[in-house]
């Protein structure tokens, strides 16, 4: 699904201040930990496009990396997206907002425009927005076969979290005060312009090697 660029919809300013110092608060509690590996630190030095694939249940967590890093961060229209596009924006990021039925020609052109210019890395729940979860779906990879680079793998491990049982992500949480590794890896190398994004095998693909990633995170509790 690509995405209308566009600032997010205007929620009461003091709403959003009070849930942004609220949330860097709760971020300051958490002992965290961003790993890169080799093959992402190599990348990092060609100065090509970085497109992030993190799983929907950690979203509210990712959250940090978009104030640590200016990212580009996928947010649905929905209500709740609106919320978390205007917090991304107050943490000094920027949000790509709308839908596959909302003019998806020009989304994917401004989407494009501003991943070319190498200044934001762009992040996307890959099951989202409404999953199934952690089943890859094919617009990172047309992303990446546009851009023709490659996806990298965004994981994250936590010592001790909540989850929202009731949620089709099960929301992971991570409680305050307990160890939050982020672990960003290979997921897919180059994409070319003559493979398929929505072939089965590379969604696939993506899925083991977001698996694998998370289980080196886990390495480094």
């Amino acid at each position: 699904m690509f995405m209308e660029i566009k600032k997010a919809a205007k929620i009461n300013p003091l709403l959003i201040w009070l849930l942004t110092s609220i949330y860097k608060l709760y971020l300051c509690t958490l002992r965290k930990k961003i790993v890169f590996s080799d093959e992402f630190e190599t990348y990092l030095k060609t100065g090509r496009p970085v497109l992030l694939a993190f799983f929907h249940q950690d979203v509210n967590t990712m959250l940090y990396v978009s104030w640590k890093h200016k990212t580009m961060t996928m947010v649905s229209d929905s209500k709740d997206g609106q919320l978390v596009a205007q917090v991304v924006e107050a943490l000094g990021s920027v949000t790509a907002r709308g839908s596959s039925r909302n003019n998806p020609i020009k989304a994917l052109k401004s989407f494009l425009r501003i991943m070319r210019k190498g200044e934001h890395w762009g992040s996307i729940a890959v099951d989202g927005p409404k999953g199934p979860s952690q089943k890859a779906k094919s617009g990172i990879v047309e992303s990446a076969r546009l851009l023709e680079c490659p996806v990298f793998s965004i994981s994250l491990a936590y010592s001790g979290y909540w989850t929202l049982k009731k949620s089709w992500d099960q929301t992971r949480i991570a409680k305050p005060f307990s160890k939050a590794i982020f672990r960003i890896g290979p997921g897919l190398k180059t994409i070319t312009k003559d493979q398929n994004p929505k072939d089965p095998a590379l969604l696939e693909s993506l899925e083991k090697s977001m698996s694998r990633n998370h289980t080196e995170a886990l390495g480094y509790l």
